[in-house]
């Protein structure tokens, strides 16, 4: 192969990530859109491919991605040294990777693809579907009301038509709230002829779901987004640029909530335990 047409590897865990560039993947969901072929969406995480190593169920959903984007800094870190079989070599090869990471970003991007968030698709794609007017649906979480933030949440769901339907009028939208009955989401989404289904229950049952949306209904595009939906109606903040665009959106996400203590643990599983699982990989 050419320096040109080379591709290189962006397999973590058994999970093939899609290689490409952001206006490549919109144009080319379009385009499976347009002739009517469904079109299941993941975006990986650091988190997500630490649980696919104890979780085979979540492993195969994964695999099933017709587009895996890669979704957080460690997956470029992971490339970079899962190239080596060598634990050792992995080890010593940690240091470089960091630096490109920190100050590389071009060269990663170019090398194996661009870094593609599901809140930057799910924008994409609800433009798309606010310029079409096509019919949508958020299927959103029922809340326990247990405390502030679940309070908080079901009164953004109740306002959901003036948070939402003010920024995309054209859009044809439903929202589901889950509450665990999977057939009555099937048959809703039949019932309003959904076209795209966006799910935000959290990992692994949000791509579950997605994966037998696309199979028991005729809705085309599904796709899980975790909390994409929180930055449209105001319910989190999303990171200034400076902090997206440097892969720092984590720290922004602590400094703003420092009281959301599950954060930490979170920054911890996505920066230490899969630089720990990645380099130990057999």
């Amino acid at each position: 192969m050419t320096k040109d047409t080379e591709k290189s590897p962006t397999e973590i865990f058994w999970i093939e990530m899609t290689n490409i560039t952001f206006q490549w993947l919109m144009t080319e969901i379009m385009d499976r859109f347009s002739r009517k072929e469904k079109t299941f969406i993941t975006t990986p995480n650091p988190e997500i491919l630490n649980k696919t190593l104890k979780d085979k169920e979540f492993k195969h959903i994964l695999q099933k991605s017709d587009f895996a984007t890669p979704d957080g800094i460690g997956l470029y870190l992971g490339y970079q040294i899962l190239k080596y079989n060598n634990i050792f070599m992995r080890i010593l090869i940690l240091p470089y990777a960091g630096f490109n990471i920190l100050f590389r970003k071009k060269y990663l991007w170019e090398k194996y693809g661009d870094k593609i968030c599901g809140s930057d698709v799910t924008l994409a794609l609800l433009d798309k579907a606010n310029e079409k007017k096509l019919k949508i649906a958020i299927i959103d979480p029922k809340q326990s009301l247990i405390d502030a933030l679940s309070v908080e949440k079901q009164r953004i769901q109740e306002n959901f038509a003036e948070l939402f339907g003010s920024k995309y009028p054209d859009i044809d939208y439903k929202l589901i709230i889950y509450d665990g009955d999977d057939k009555k989401v099937y048959e809703t989404i039949k019932k309003e002829n959904i076209e795209i289904a966006f799910s935000t229950i959290g990992m692994k049952k949000q791509e579950v779901i997605s994966s037998n949306i696309l199979q028991n209904t005729d809705c085309l595009i599904a796709l899980g987004i975790g909390s994409s939906f929180d930055y449209i109606t105001g319910f989190q903040k999303r990171a200034p640029a400076k902090y997206g665009n440097n892969w720092f959106e984590w720290l922004y996400r602590l400094i703003v909530n420092p009281w959301r203590w599950a954060r930490f643990k979170r920054v911890y599983n996505a920066i230490v335990v899969f630089t720990f699982n990645v380099i130990s990989k057999k």
